[in-house]
């Protein structure tokens, strides 16, 4: 630091061709000015600037290295005037990644909005249903379900939904028998992971009621577009969270099956970055956005479902 101290007094005092008037503008001590720049030419072991009674004049080793040092300083207050304008207004280049289902349908929504506010924000949107890691692969938020454990990073709440039991209105129309979650076994169903086992087990509430069943998937993915792909066609059942089905329950392409049942256990969608990130102008307003516009979008778990 020492280094750029003394540079920065000698350039000043160049470009104001007096000691004095270097002094003044960096507010301090004529006296400490003309210090620091002996200082500076014993560690260089070079003339910088011959001083007479009226006049300060530049040696040609001290033209050559003012030039350079000039240059340095330039890059520099550039570079505050860069910080302080990130400051200000989001900008550069964000790094997010979600799964696949979830970054589809509602992360990349999401970013369009965001980009309309933020128009200085680059989004570099990585698909992946892993765990990757963030510093590794240098992202620098990350959308995941489930309970997060690691303490190293910050973990916000995007929001919670329950998964509902949908089929086509023409399959239950003319499907086997389903009035109550007994039934299911005799049905195909097609599920999204986690997958442990051969089967997946459900307990279904209503009201004082409480029936568990498991279900062997007809298909499995853990891709959830995948299964509603397939529902949509009409060949079976699907358990989904919610907010994945919910534009095809208001069209009615999808109905929930067994209605009055629901599922027991919500999902959980949390918003993953690192601490030190949060200084980041874009990485805080995208947190911000992401807050207060993902609950309006999708809905919450809820008792009447």
């Amino acid at each position: 630091m020492r280094k750029f101290d003394d540079l920065l007094v000698f350039v000043r005092v160049v470009e104001r061709e007096s000691f004095v008037a270097a002094a003044r503008q960096l507010g301090m001590p004529p006296a400490t000015v003309s210090r620091k720049v002996q200082e500076l030419e014993k560690r260089l072991g070079v003339e910088l600037l011959r001083r007479t009674t009226r006049k300060v004049s530049v040696t040609d080793a001290g033209q050559a290295v003012y030039e350079r040092a000039a240059r340095g300083m330039a890059l520099i207050d550039e570079a505050e005037v860069i910080a302080k304008r990130h400051h200000d207004s989001p900008s550069g280049v964000l790094r997010i990644v979600a799964p696949y289902t979830i970054g589809i349908l509602g992360v990349e929504p999401l970013t369009e909005g965001f980009q309309r506010k933020f128009p200085d924000v680059q989004v570099h949107l990585t698909l992946d249903n892993g765990q990757l890691d963030l510093i590794e692969h240098r992202f620098d938020i990350a959308i995941r379900i489930g309970a997060q454990k690691d303490s190293s990073y910050v973990a916000r709440r995007l929001f919670h939904g329950h998964r509902v039991l949908v089929a086509t209105p023409d399959y239950l129309a003319h499907a086997a028998l389903l009035e109550v979650p007994a039934d299911l076994p005799s049905h195909p169903v097609y599920l999204v992971g986690p997958l442990k086992g051969e089967s997946v087990d459900y307990d279904f509430v209503r009201e004082e009621s409480q029936h568990s069943v498991s279900l062997i998937p007809h298909l499995w993915s853990n891709e959830g577009t995948l299964v509603v792909n397939r529902v949509l066609r009409g060949g079976g059942l699907a358990v989904l969270m919610r907010s994945l089905v919910e534009p095809y329950l208001q069209t009615g392409e999808l109905v929930e099956a067994l209605p009055g049942w629901q599922i027991e256990g919500d999902i959980e969608v949390f918003l993953i970055f690192r601490k030190h990130v949060w200084i980041d102008p874009k990485v805080r307003a995208f947190v911000d956005f992401a807050m207060s516009h993902i609950p309006a979008r999708v809905p919450r778990a809820s008792k009447s479902g």
